[in-house]
């Protein structure tokens, strides 16, 4: 997946600053060097979930759906995990007791959604945010046996993780709102190193913030114009630790 940063050194005379492409890189804080190798320090200004649905986002819109489908699901389990911290949080839980209890868990996906539904029941009466059966029953034979989801496939599963996401980022807004912020600030800023530039993969998708209107069909037909733009660029590759 391709971010857009900015170099600052690049600058011209007139203040015009280039915007170069790189490739995303785990942990949201990384070092890249633009082209005539000025290193530049790049914050993702974005929570885990939303850059996997932005990479599913991005891969549809690219052809490969296969991709795209695992990124919807991974984006999918990593809302539970938000929606556990934020509910923690929300019942005064201390941070370390939260990654604690997080780390007993982590590794193990059928865990983690017995936490976040136990957490649910006890904090709402909403339905819990789960994948229905069939959605469930086709990522098992895409995760498992190497099944290719058709772009039907995908998008239909795309979609019922993204009305998964929004209703419960509303449900978490309407009942948890500082400790949505709270979460979103820890998990994007705590490893960040100033001095750093923020970076962003063009037009924006699913946000945690809340606001999510426009449909999926509409994410990728402007994923569709912002891979090519990103893939026109020079490339900023990884610098060296």
């Amino acid at each position: 997946m391709l971010i857009e940063v900015l170099c600052r050194e690049c600058a011209d005379a007139e203040g015009n600053i280039p915007v170069y492409s790189a490739h995303i890189q785990e942990g949201g804080f990384h070092r890249v060097r633009c082209p005539v190798e000025h290193e530049i320090r790049v914050q993702v200004s974005y929570h885990p979930v939303e850059v996997l649905f932005q990479s599913a986002v991005d891969a549809f819109a690219d052809g490969y759906y296969r991709e795209a489908f695992t990124a919807f699901k991974a984006s999918h389990e990593r809302m539970l995990e938000f929606s556990i911290r934020v509910q923690l949080l929300g019942r005064n839980v201390e941070q370390q007791r939260i990654d604690d209890v997080w780390n007993e868990v982590a590794a193990q996906s059928e865990r983690q959604l017995g936490a976040y539904v136990a957490l649910q029941a006890q904090n709402s009466d909403d339905v819990p945010a789960l994948l229905k059966r069939t959605a469930v029953e086709l990522r098992n034979k895409v995760v498992h046996k190497g099944y290719f989801p058709s772009a039907a496939e995908t998008l239909q599963f795309g979609e019922h993780v993204y009305e998964l996401l929004a209703g419960e980022i509303a449900r978490l807004i309407a009942n948890f709102e500082q400790y949505v912020s709270d979460e979103i600030n820890r998990a994007v800023w705590s490893r960040a190193e100033k001095p750093y530039v923020l970076t962003s993969w063009g037009s924006g998708s699913f946000s945690l913030w809340g606001n999510n209107k426009s449909t999926l069909v509409e994410m990728i037909e402007q994923a569709r114009f912002d891979v090519i733009k990103k893939r026109t660029r020079p490339i900023a590759s990884p610098a060296a630790e």
